[in-house]
């Protein structure tokens, strides 16, 4: 096996998750997913806009919650990989 191959092969086994950009109306934010353990866990990140010091986070993660077609929030736990947070779930502190 040749290192390239290598290298490929051990960055795919500590792989945990994967983020997409996406637009919002007030703000771009990423969508995801973080599994581990076998535990798999859908994620919005924003960028958080009142950051008061160099200790506080960039960016916050949330667990995401998925839409209907209204954007109303579904029964179901399990959210799609595509799912986008309305506008008005953005809490206080990145607005």
């Amino acid at each position: 096996m040749n290192t390239n191959t290598t290298q490929k092969n051990e960055w795919r086994e500590r792989e945990v998750g994967a983020l997409w950009m996406k637009q919002g109306t007030t703000q771009d934010f990423m969508s995801g997913h973080c599994s581990i353990e076998d535990q798999k866990v859908e994620l919005v990140v924003f960028k958080n806009k009142n950051k008061t010091s160099d200790r506080a986070p960039d960016y916050i993660l949330y667990k995401s919650r998925r839409l209907d077609e209204q954007g109303a929030p579904e029964a179901s736990q399990a959210p799609s990989p595509s799912t986008e947070a309305a506008t008005d779930e953005v809490p206080d502190l990145l607005t």
